[in-house]
């Protein structure tokens, strides 16, 4: 939510989890990077957008409409 501000997370590797990352997509939130990781074995999806505890987007690693997170670069298998 509003408390999302200027992260980045990038470098990782994430293997088998349900979700990769899950990022804020709240009216509010902040800029985050999530770059040049590589997410492997994510079923529910690699980036995926929440609105506090509801899950509210399809993978944002395909398409992000979001003009505060910047999402580029990352490895899905």
């Amino acid at each position: 939510g509003p408390y999302l501000r200027g992260i980045a997370a990038t470098g990782n590797v994430m293997r088998r989890a349900p979700i990769g990352f899950a990022v804020t997509v709240v009216d509010g939130g902040g800029a985050a990077l999530i770059a040049n990781n590589l997410i492997s074995g994510a079923s529910d999806g690699a980036v995926v957008g929440f609105r506090w505890a509801e899950r509210t987007t399809r993978d944002l690693a395909v398409d992000n409409p979001f003009v505060q997170l910047t999402i580029s670069g990352n490895r899905v298998a």
